[in-house]
C-alpha cells in the first residue's frame, strides 16, 4: 500500500483545478484501491466530506513536513498551471500570487526524505525572471519523473531548464464520467476572468458585452460563469452589470458556485458553444464536441489547447483591437459546424497523451 499526496492548488475555489484532482483521485482509486490519498487543499474538511480523502492545509507548514517525513511514500505534483510568476517578488511571494516556491520547496522535500516525486502534466509560463529557470532546473532534476502538458510549457521549460521532460496532456482529458445534459435548451457559455491589469479587464468587459450582443442578436440565450468565483467576482459583477442593458435578452449570470465540479460539469456539456478565458472548461468541452472560442492575455496555454483540434485561429490574443476580435468571433459562429467537425478526429490523439500521464504514474505504484 502507498500513502501518495496529490499536491496543487487544490480547492473549491478553482473548478478546472478541482477537476484535475477528480481525475486523479478516480484513477487511483479504481486501480488501486488500497492506497491512501492525501490532497493539499485550502479547504481539507470540504474535500474530505466531499471525496473521502485526507484533506492537508498546505498553510499548515509543520503538518506538511510532518506528513512527508513520516507517512507519505510518494508526492505527485500535478496542480495544472503551476510554474508561473511574474517578477522576483511574486517568484518569492513578496508581492504576487505565484506560489512556485512552495511547490519547489515540497519536491525538493520528498527528494530529501527519499520519497518518490513525480512531476504530472504540469503547465509552465509566464515566467519572467531567470531565477526561476535555475531554481526549476535545480529541483528538477532530482525529482523522479516529469511532464508537462503542452507544447508551450515543454518548449519553455527545456529551452531555460535544459531538463528532460516528457510532453503530454491535461489530465482532464481523462475525465471519463458520463458528462450530463439535462438542460434543454442550448446556449453560449461565457467564462471570463479577471486579469489584475486595469487596462486589459476593461478590454474584457468590452469584448464579452459586444460578443453577448452578437450571440443575442442570434438568438441565442447566454449563462455567464467563473470557474474561480472568488478570484473573478469584480470582473463577473461589472460585466453582469452591463449585460442588464441587453433589451430581450435572455442571460443568467451564475455567481459563487459552491458546489462540485457536478455543477460546473453540466454547464459545459450542455452548451452549444463556449467562449472562454480559462482552458479546462474549452477541454471539457471538447470531450462533448463542444467548440470553443478563446481569449488569452499572458500565456499559450489557450491557443496550443485549440491547436490540438486544428482550431487555434479562433484563440485571440484579448490585446488585439476589438474589431478585429469581433469579426474574427463572427466567423467563428459561421464556422461552426466545420469547427466542431475538426473536434472528434484530433480528440483521440489528445487523450492518448493525457492517458499516458496515468501509465506513468503506474510505474511507480507496483
Amino acid at each position: 500500500m502507498h500513502k501518495i499526496l496529490l499536491a496543487g492548488s487544490f480547492h473549491g475555489n478553482n473548478k478546472g483545478d478541482e477537476l484535475i484532482f477528480v481525475c486523479f483521485k478516480n484513477f487511483l482509486e479504481e486501480n488501486y484501491p488500497n492506497n491512501e490519498i492525501y490532497v493539499t487543499t485550502i479547504n481539507p474538511h470540504k474535500f474530505s466530506e466531499r471525496y473521502g480523502v485526507f484533506g492537508v492545509d498546505p498553510r499548515n507548514v509543520f503538518n506538511v513536513f510532518k506528513l512527508i517525513k513520516n507517512d507519505i511514500d510518494i508526492i505527485i505534483l500535478a496542480g495544472g498551471g503551476t510554474f508561473i510568476d511574474y517578477n522576483i517578488l511574486d517568484t518569492f511571494r513578496i508581492k504576487g500570487t505565484s506560489q512556485l516556491i512552495y511547490w519547489l520547496s515540497i519536491s525538493l522535500l520528498g527528494k530529501i526524505f527519499k520519497k518518490k516525486v513525480l512531476w504530472i502534466a504540469l503547465g509552465a509560463g509566464p515566467i519572467k525572471n531567470k531565477i526561476t529557470y535555475r531554481l526549476i532546473r535545480l529541483v528538477g532534476n532530482k525529482v523522479d519523473f516529469i511532464s508537462f502538458r503542452d507544447p508551450y510549457s515543454v518548449k519553455l521549460i527545456k529551452r531555460h531548464c535544459l531538463l528532460r521532460i516528457k510532453e503530454t496532456r491535461d489530465i482532464v482529458y481523462t475525465y471519463d464520467r458520463k458528462l450530463k445534459t439535462t438542460r434543454k435548451k442550448k446556449y453560449a457559455l461565457l467564462i471570463p476572468r479577471k486579469t489584475d491589469n486595469g487596462v486589459i479587464d476593461e478590454k474584457v468587459l468590452s469584448i464579452y458585452f459586444l460578443i453577448s450582443r452578437i450571440l443575442i442578436d442570434r438568438g441565442f440565450d447566454i449563462i455567464v460563469y467563473s470557474t474561480n468565483y472568488r478570484a473573478d467576482k469584480s470582473i463577473i459583477d461589472l460585466l453582469s452589470l452591463a449585460l442588464e442593458k441587453l433589451p430581450n435578452s435572455k442571460i443568467t449570470v451564475i455567481k459563487n458556485d459552491q458546489d462540485g465540479i457536478e455543477n460546473f460539469v453540466e454547464l459545459v456539456s450542455s452548451s452549444k458553444l463556449i467562449v472562454s478565458m480559462r482552458m479546462h472548461p474549452v477541454i471539457l468541452g471538447s470531450l462533448s464536441f463542444i467548440p470553443s472560442y478563446c481569449l488569452s492575455y499572458d500565456s499559450k496555454k489557450m491557443y496550443y489547447c485549440l491547436k490540438d483540434f486544428g482550431n487555434e485561429k479562433y484563440c485571440l490574443d484579448i490585446n488585439k483591437k476589438s474589431l478585429y476580435i469581433i469579426k474574427s468571433f463572427d466567423t467563428f459562429l459561421n464556422e461552426y459546424k466545420k469547427t466542431q467537425k475538426k473536434i472528434k478526429p484530433n480528440l483521440a490523439k489528445a487523450k492518448k497523451l493525457s492517458f499516458q500521464n496515468l501509465e506513468d504514474i503506474s510505474k511507480y505504484l507496483k
